[in-house]
């Protein structure tokens, strides 16, 4: 996120209140081949003033992956150019980095802990530096353990009342966009996709599966879904062989009639957790108990 002026950036902007937001970069990239890369979940431009930074969880893993600039370069969670005197009010905010690069903030200087974050800003007395614990690196909502739980501010001083999922703010409010913790994400399914073949054999498919409270069994375990042709009803198998979290697959081409030279087999897998939560690889299907009923609009195809 980027507030007020830098040198590419020529907004000037006063007044501004954040609360309650949930930022987490994270993963690799290339960086430039000429300079070191410095990223910030929260960047504050020396043109941004009366500044209310409450209740925001700011995370930062990016990893500068390039030979020679990698170890040079720098994620930041707060970068401010904006001095402290810009803040009316900057608290109860998670500050977190992890990985070689990662330096908690910038105020005038790099911050490398929370009591240098603290003494920079001349506030932040009620921040936390802890890992969030969200559910992934897309679904930000803390699981149950989380330190954001009940590390907040009376939300009768912000005026946010309710969450992202319109849930009603507790007395001492969890930090970021979610109050409530739990698992709301589905299992994370992983494979290498299938090639052409130069013969009708059957195929196997060798898939990752994982979820941070447990992948489903029974009756709702994981599937493999798959039919010949682009059309039509998919048939659905258990895996052959488990070995959490290695799940095997067979397509048994008997089930779709046999294949000739030239036909095409469609496929993909779907999974749920204990809780529920379902997802498919590709992306796009849904349906739970049992996972995967309804079809991703671009299955998986060789």
């Amino acid at each position: 996120g980027t507030i007020g002026a830098s040198t590419t950036i020529t907004t000037v902007a006063g007044g501004i209140d954040l609360y309650f937001n949930s930022v987490n970069m994270s993963g690799n990239f290339a960086g430039y081949a000429s300079a070191a890369t410095h990223t910030a979940a929260i960047y504050v431009g020396s043109g941004a003033s009366a500044l209310n930074v409450r209740d925001n969880v700011f995370t930062n893993s990016l990893n500068n992956q390039h030979g020679t600039y990698g170890t040079t370069s720098k994620c930041y969670s707060i970068y401010s150019v904006a001095p402290s005197a810009n803040y009316t009010t900057i608290d109860n905010n998670d500050y977190y980095v992890s990985g070689t690069q990662g330096v908690l903030g910038y105020i005038s200087s790099d911050r490398t802990d929370l009591t240098a974050i603290q003494t920079g800003f001349g506030s932040n007395v009620n921040a936390i530096n802890a890992d969030p614990l969200f559910n992934t690196a897309t679904v930000l909502a803390p699981l149950a353990g989380s330190p954001l739980i009940s590390a907040g501010e009376n939300p009768n001083s912000t005026g946010i009342t309710v969450d992202i999922l319109n849930t009603a703010r507790g007395a001492t409010p969890t930090i970021g966009a979610y109050e409530n913790a739990g698992d709301l994400a589905s299992p994370e399914i992983t494979y290498t996709a299938l090639t052409n073949a130069t013969n009708n054999s059957n195929r196997t498919l060798a898939t990752t599966i994982t979820d941070v409270t447990g992948v489903a069994t029974g009756a709702n375990q994981p599937l493999i879904y798959y039919r010949k042709g682009n059309s039509g009803a998919f048939f659905s198998a258990v895996a052959t062989s488990v070995s959490a979290p290695t799940y095997t697959f067979t397509i048994d081409h008997t089930n779709v009639g046999g294949i000739n030279p030239g036909d095409i087999i469609q496929y993909y897998v779907a999974a749920q957790d204990v809780f529920g939560n379902a997802g498919t690889s590709p992306d796009g299907g849904s349906g739970a108990t049992p996972p995967g009923t309804t079809a991703p609009a671009v299955p998986n195809q060789y």
